[in-house]
């Protein structure tokens, strides 16, 4: 069994090697010029953007450390997973599933690293100092293999997850460390164990340490026998311990603020940065949505049985999956609303353009206007998060203009870059007439880059989207199942 699982370690671990290699390559900081122009674009992946009503109405205080953004909430994505819709994100609607599969000639990997790059090098070439955190899935790693970069050597590329820790719980890195030690030797005791005690051993992966919740209302220290790397649900409204998927992209949004160095050299800065947060979403501790190492918001969601929107609607947060996902944008949200009020006080918060955007959405019941397709999907899997503040801007605004998470980089560049043209293919990054017909979405669940991964997307469902109002059913229309658009 030894030969057999260390002969198949080794084949997992070959293609993140590059990742795992390049993960200390630069430390994380963000320079921001105070007498120069900022640009930030802050991917929070799955970050769904029907939230952003309810979130604001429960927390208000948002509203006001988010003055000068406009939120879009009539925005759409050309597909439901990373894999398929953050390209567009990146590289504008060079990138969309169909036009990835018109350019047959190159694998999708090297389509994907390309958008990645589209935004960091049109303003690395136009005298901008760029700065790139976290490029999702460059090199097709689930580490993101930072080499994609090489060819970059006057940008700034870092890796942040896995180098901060959250601050509710205290959390060393010795103990984060023993931890892991232990919990791989009680691995090879459940792997190897007979099958009837499996189930046993594993106990939902906290391998049957001593758990000693924490007293309600306070803060636990997290020790080797108290941690478990995954959060019990004892209920809908209570759980026990953490996930650490979870705490590590939500640390780095904690340390936004010490890695943020203003300087003042006369020079223009552009960042490009995604985190996990959202993506990774847990059970939180209610009214503060902080990580707790036990949670019981019983009488909070009793008295929040509903939530509210600032237009007016309601909603329930009755199944598991909407909760917790409401939870991890929430807290997404207001470590941001910290970091905003770092620049505010650093004097680079007026000349700093800010977007805030998601590659996609995700299915919530709940928050729908509508379903459709034959898997019942939800039309807020494909309604991503879109927060734009342009520069001196002052109040919290919302645009019901049509958009697409395709309009990012062109977004970022209005103003600053005339004309401004994809490095790469030479066409324009504003492309209003992409959404004057209709749209065309790809909806399929084959996510994994070890699978999709070829010189055109394998085959999903297709629908057309006119442009209007994304959550009106009539807008959209079936074109097909197991297909691949455009057809050869």
């Amino acid at each position: 069994m030894s030969a057999f699982y260390i002969v198949g370690t080794e084949q997992r671990l070959s293609p993140l090697r590059a990742g795992i290699a390049s993960a200390g390559r630069g430390k994380p900081q963000i320079e921001l010029s105070a007498d120069g122009k900022n640009v930030v674009v802050l991917m929070l992946d799955r970050a769904v953007g029907a939230f952003v009503p309810f979130l604001f109405e429960e927390k208000p205080e948002l509203k006001e450390k988010f003055a000068g953004f406009t939120f879009y909430p009539n925005t759409a994505s050309f597909a439901p997973y990373t894999l398929t819709a953050s390209p567009a994100f990146f590289g504008g609607y060079d990138y969309t599933p169909e036009e990835l599969n018109r350019r047959d000639d190159l694998l999708m990997v090297e389509k994907h690293n390309e958008a990645l790059k589209v935004m960091p090098v049109l303003f690395r070439d136009h005298g901008w100092s760029v700065t790139v955190s976290d490029p999702t899935y460059a090199g097709y790693g689930w580490i993101p293999d930072l080499s994609v970069f090489d060819d970059c050597p006057d940008m700034r590329v870092f890796l942040t997850l896995g180098r901060f820790r959250a601050r509710e719980l205290g959390v060393s890195a010795g103990a984060s460390e023993a931890l892991l030690r232990r919990n791989l030797f009680c691995y090879g005791l459940f792997r190897t164990a007979p099958l009837f005690l499996r189930s046993l051993l594993y106990d939902r992966g906290a391998y049957n340490g001593i758990r000693l919740p924490a007293p309600r209302g306070t803060e636990a220290t997290v020790t080797v026998d108290a941690a478990s790397p995954n959060q019990e649900r004892t209920g809908f409204s209570t759980a026990h311990g953490v996930n650490e998927t979870f705490l590590k992209p939500y640390a780095v949004l904690q340390s936004l603020s010490s890695i943020t160095k203003v300087t003042r050299e006369g020079k223009n800065t552009f960042l490009l940065m995604t985190n996990d947060t959202t993506h990774e979403p847990m059970l939180l501790r209610e009214p503060d949505y902080v990580p707790a190492m036990s949670v019981d918001n019983t009488e909070y969601d009793a008295e929040h049985a509903e939530r509210r929107s600032f237009d007016g609607r309601t909603a329930r947060l009755d199944r598991e999956t909407d909760m917790i996902h409401y939870h991890a944008n929430m807290a997404s949200l207001l470590q941001i609303a910290a970091w905003l009020d770092t620049l505010r006080e650093e004097g680079v918060y007026d000349n700093t353009r800010i977007i805030i955007a998601s590659d996609h959405g995700r299915g919530l019941p709940r928050f729908e206007s509508t379903a459709f397709g034959h898997r019942d999907r939800g039309v807020t899997f494909f309604n991503p998060l879109l927060l734009v503040k342009d520069f001196g801007a002052r109040e919290f605004t919302v645009d019901g203009t049509f958009m697409t998470n395709a309009d990012t980089p062109a977004l970022a560049a209005d103003g600053l870059i005339p004309e401004a043209k994809n490095p790469f293919t030479g066409r324009p990054l504003a492309r209003p007439e992409a959404k004057a017909g209709e749209l065309h979405i790809l909806d399929s669940d084959v996510w994994e880059t070890e699978k999709n991964n070829g010189y055109r997307l394998l085959p999903g469902t297709w629908y057309a989207l006119r442009g209007g109002d994304l959550f009106d059913p009539a807008n959209w229309k079936k074109i097909g199942d197991d297909l691949v658009l455009p057809r050869s």
